[in-house]
């Protein structure tokens, strides 16, 4: 309702400021990382706006803009794609008013990396879950090459773009396949490690009768506790489970699990 009575101020007083109701809704908003909105006029012009920002893309000279809701992919070459939502706002009577536009970046590359400036991109999480190369193409851009799957995404206004997921070769499948059976023994090894470690403990603390026994299993459940922390180096565990993943993956680096003594 903020958003309706600013455009129709606006359009009744042309030329004059954002009106500070629509300033401050948009201040009160929080966005998650990455997302946008913008507030546009009918011309379009961008009145107002949080977070981030794209180039208007080509739904604005399209017939079907200030009637219905469209989307569409939006693209800053080279270093940015989002998706874009654009919905129209009306007034009481059905007439255009403005609209209101969407934005939640899908790829943000950054032309320097450090501490301070990281690259995001969407598409490199989705391969990391689904092991598999995942490409999207705009509207007119190259078609698919071959060992692709491509896929078409389509929206309420028409295709959004084409997705490509690329095929494994029979021998991605079975290596992905061993690495499978590989972590669920690992899993194994890791719980039966952990019942005789706690069947080694309970086993020392019987003997606390007698000072003269408890020393002795202390110092053989400690030599199976040492074994047992270069076992796990072994078995890469539990780093083998979070490789690649933050923010936890730095604390299961086999690095941080190793010490000055013994030659490690």
């Amino acid at each position: 309702e903020t958003v309706r009575h600013a455009l129709q101020a606006l359009r009744r007083r042309e030329g004059e400021a954002c009106p500070e109701a629509l300033v401050a809704l948009l201040a009160r908003q929080s966005l998650p990382e990455r997302w946008g909105i913008e507030i546009y006029d009918v011309v379009p012009r961008r009145v107002a706006w949080a977070g981030v920002t794209m180039p208007v893309g080509t739904i604005p000279n399209t017939e079907a803009f200030l009637r219905q809701v469209q989307v569409e992919l939006v693209d800053d070459p080279p270093w940015r794609l989002a998706l874009s939502l654009w919905h129209p706002v009306v007034d009481a009577e059905g007439h255009a008013l403005g609209a209101v536009r969407v934005l939640e970046l899908l790829r943000w590359q950054m032309p320097v990396e450090n501490l301070y400036l990281d690259t995001y991109n969407q598409l490199r999480l989705w391969e990391r879950e689904l092991g598999v190369t995942v490409q999207l193409l705009l509207p007119g851009q190259t078609t698919p090459a071959d060992g692709q799957a491509a896929y078409t995404l389509r929206a309420l206004n028409g295709q959004l773009g084409t997705l490509l997921l690329g095929i494994p070769s029979p021998g991605q499948v079975l290596r992905d396949a061993a690495r499978r059976m590989d972590h669920l023994l690992a899993l194994w090894a890791t719980a039966l490690l952990i019942w005789a470690l706690i069947g080694m403990i309970r086993w020392m603390w019987a003997a606390r009768g007698s000072p003269q026994h408890l020393l002795k299993r202390a110092a053989l459940v400690g030599l199976a506790w040492w074994g047992a922390r270069y076992l796990l180096l072994v078995l890469d565990v539990p780093n083998r489970w979070q490789r690649g993943r933050t923010p936890l993956a730095p604390l299961f680096d086999p690095a941080h699990l190793a010490s000055a003594s013994a030659g490690d």
